[in-house]
């Protein structure tokens, strides 16, 4: 129990970083453009990665097991969910995104239960039903019944995420969490890198003007530092503590904490349909998590 507690409180802290995602993204997108963005911010936090690995001198994952875990963390991590927000950002206000991006948790818990063979009961199945149907009538409405590109870009980084969650999760009972992020940071360089100089290499001039005004500088270090490596110490823990399907489910109060920081960033208004979505999903996840979760053990 005590462990489980620890897990919901460092997720809990993650979640609070993860929060500030979308506005920052959406501040970095309008400066420097989505691939810019996106390349440029997980190289710098690879480089960070990179460096704290050297001075702990953390392990190499070289088991075939971690190996096997590492890889689709990369990918998802590294390239899918930067890249999902990103393109979102583009055209739907941050505080509208994260409340789209509520089927995170759902996804999480689902995919997470699923690899780590764990049955999840009727009940979760019911909150999930409808917290499907509350972001869905959500952006319908937010959007005058049409679904939108940045809808797409969300789904992308909600499945991505999900993956790499559950994945790290996992990976965390074998490694500091610290090392599971720095790893998949550190090693995501080998395409990071190369993807900067390809998008960016003709127009360096122009992405340095922009990139050092003081408020997208602000945003950007922020993005890159907290919310895409510090942040994850907590998250990674906090699920190797309290489990994935369990721990997953406090993404559901991102929605909330990323309307608030939208508020302060963008002075976006907060409308009735906001907090109607906002309330129905923080009752579901008060539901969902009254309901423990059985292991299926390997036969």
């Amino acid at each position: 129990m005590l462990k489980a507690n620890q897990g919901l409180i460092l997720g809990l802290l993650g979640v609070s970083l993860f929060a500030l995602t979308l506005p920052l993204t959406k501040i970095v997108v309008a400066a420097i453009g989505i691939y810019e963005t996106t390349f440029l911010r997980s190289t710098l936090t690879g480089i960070i990665a990179l460096i704290f690995l050297i001075i702990t001198r953390s392990s190499i994952p070289k088991t075939a097991y971690e190996l096997r875990l590492l890889f689709p963390i990369i990918v998802s991590i590294g390239l899918g969910f930067p890249i999902g927000t990103a393109y979102a950002m583009q055209y739907l206000p941050p505080g509208q995104g994260g409340i789209v991006l509520g089927l995170t948790p759902l996804l999480t818990a689902i995919y997470g239960a699923y690899i780590s063979r764990q049955r999840l009961p009727f009940p979760f199945w019911v909150a999930t039903f409808f917290g499907f149907l509350v972001i869905s009538f959500y952006s319908l409405i937010k959007n005058n019944w049409q679904f939108s590109h940045g809808e797409l870009g969300l789904l992308i980084a909600s499945i991505s995420a999900a993956i790499g969650y559950s994945k790290a999760g996992m990976l965390s009972k074998s490694m500091d969490s610290r090392d599971v992020i720095s790893w998949v940071m550190a090693t995501s360089l080998v395409f990071n890198a190369p993807l900067v100089y390809f998008f960016a290499g003709n127009d360096v001039n122009v992405l340095t003007e922009n990139l050092m005004q003081p408020k997208i500088l602000i945003a950007f270090l922020l993005l890159s530092v907290i919310t895409m490596y510090i942040a994850n110490f907590f998250w990674y823990k906090g699920l190797s503590l309290g489990g994935v399907a369990n721990v997953s489910q406090i993404l559901f109060l991102q929605p909330l904490i990323t309307l608030f920081y939208s508020a302060f960033f963008w002075d976006e208004e907060i409308q009735v349909s906001d907090y109607v979505a906002i309330t129905l999903l923080l009752a579901i996840i008060v539901y969902s998590s009254r309901n423990r979760l059985i292991t299926v053990k390997n036969q």
